[in-house]
């Protein structure tokens, strides 16, 4: 595949091939050959611990020799704004998305009031993480505050317009298009990307989800729930913990968070909330944690507590209520754009943009698209946060070809190697075997030692593979995982 792979997987012991060990060779004087245990997915059942078994179980601390120490710093998180006026006229009521295919944050319509005088607005803009540009896409509909989701399998921006007669629009980069399904249930309020399953959800006022999914008769919405907590600030998927959260302060008697699991709602344990509404939620999934923003102030959940994170700069007498919220998995940032003062009908709409990322280097980024083929289109995301001492800490992959292999490479950043129309950006001095599941998925287990050595160690991990008729290769997109304690 590229020079710098120096692994292998074979058998060792027995009599032709029965009760033999699977060892993982890797040509490093570090790296020691190790027993490895079979491949297989992230859908197996857990053990009596609790914990489910491992795919491959490799020790990060083997790879200290031929990674990047990187300093340390504070874990602080710190807001960017950038110069208002150079991007998207002041609105509120944006939608915000980010497009996993092309790397991109895409902000579509919402509305300016300046003074009483209501504009309303169908552009469409993209955000590189650090400026917009405007693309000549005209959109389809007036949208306020309309939910706004990336669909993997559609490899497209899908934008939900609620209503008398809700409507999904597409958005592949260049235009905006109807999607060519049965339109979704009347009730339709919030959309939601499963990841884990590959479909697409909607949610009403009342909770009621329905699912997009593929049977013998075509494409239909199937009722998965008749009624569930109320997604007034929106329902994103949590991908370390494989469900949709949906945050709902008027469920009295309740800590007011809930996951869905494609079966039933689950209420989550966690302190009371210290707010009464929702305006937005965004899943930071460089640093694993529930963001929710409120018209007063922003809060993260932190395991199942509520945690104070600083605010935006507003001028005075101003609040980000109808704000566009997202998350850009590209730079690691939140993401808020817009915002407003005054009451609504004598009020100024806001045109500044700002991010916010932590200060220090840990996490998980991703830095690249995913390159998709006839062989799939893998995407690989993170499970846990890459901390000291996380022994559960793993990599997902979905969107291979059912039972079909794959190869995970982790090491240093490399400049971009080709792989048939693809590209590999890392010196894969380590890599894993991996086979999916007739779902498409396989899971790598990489548990971090708690070694103070490994504090901000940075490495790159990578996933390709490959169909034989007709020859075409398929990656992921790369991943830039840093350890942080």
């Amino acid at each position: 595949m590229a020079p710098a792979v120096n692994a292998f997987v074979s058998h060792r012991g027995g009599v032709m091939g029965f009760g033999s060990r699977r060892v993982l060779g890797i040509g490093l004087q570090l790296l020691r050959v190790m027993t490895v245990g079979p491949p297989r997915t992230f859908r197996e059942s857990r053990d009596r611990s609790g914990r489910r078994p491992a795919d491959m179980n490799i020790s990060i601390l083997r790879l200290v020799a031929l990674s990047l120490i990187l300093p340390a710093a504070a874990a602080q998180l710190r807001w960017t704004q950038y110069a208002p006026g150079t991007g998207p006229a002041a609105r509120q009521g944006a939608s915000l998305a980010f497009d996993a295919q092309r790397g991109r944050m895409v902000l579509y319509g919402g509305a300016s009031d300046g003074g009483g005088t209501l504009t309303w607005r169908t552009d469409t803009w993209e955000w590189d993480g650090t400026a917009w540009s405007q693309v000549p896409a005209v959109g389809l509909a007036r949208t306020f505050g309309a939910s706004m989701t990336y669909d993997r399998s559609l490899g497209r921006i899908v934008l939900l317009v609620p209503g008398a007669a809700p409507v999904l629009l597409t958005y592949d980069g260049s235009s905006w298009r109807g999607l060519g399904d049965p339109a979704p249930p009347a009730d339709a309020w919030k959309i939601v990307a499963d990841e884990r399953r590959g479909i697409l959800l909607t949610i009403s006022p009342a909770g009621a989800v329905y699912e997009r999914t593929q049977t013998s008769f075509g494409i239909r919405w199937r009722q998965a729930a008749a009624s569930g907590p109320s997604p007034s600030g929106g329902a994103v998927f949590d991908v370390a913990m494989g469900v949709t959260i949906v945050v709902d302060p008027s469920a009295r008697g309740s800590t007011g968070v809930f996951a869905w699991d494609g079966t039933t709602w689950t209420e989550q344990p966690s302190e009371p909330l210290p707010f009464r509404q929702v305006d937005a939620t965004v899943h930071d999934r460089r640093r694993q944690r529930l963001v929710v923003a409120t018209e007063f102030g922003l809060y993260e959940r932190a395991g199942s507590r509520w945690l104070g994170v600083p605010n935006p700069s507003l001028p005075p007498g101003c609040s980000r209520a109808f704000a566009a919220w997202g998350y850009d998995a590209a730079h690691g940032h939140l993401l808020v754009l817009g915002g407003g003062c005054g009451l609504w009908g004598n009020t100024m709409s806001l045109d500044d943009v700002q991010s916010l990322a932590p200060t220090a280097r840990g996490g998980v980024q991703e830095r690249s698209a995913v390159c998709p083929s006839a062989a799939g289109a893998p995407y690989m995301v993170a499970e846990g946060v890459p901390l000291l001492g996380n022994d559960d800490f793993a990599l997902q992959l979905s969107g291979l070809l059912p039972g079909n292999s794959a190869l995970l490479a982790v090491g240093p950043r490399a400049s971009r190697v080709p792989l048939g129309s693809c590209f590999l950006y890392v010196n894969p001095t380590l890599a894993l075997p991996l086979q999916a599941d007739a779902f498409g998925r396989a899971r790598a287990r990489l548990p971090i030692p708690l070694d103070p050595r490994l504090r901000w160690l940075g490495y790159s991990a990578q996933a390709v593979t490959f169909a034989a008729a007709p020859l075409a290769f398929a990656a992921s997109q790369e991943l830039a995982i840093q350890i942080g304690d």
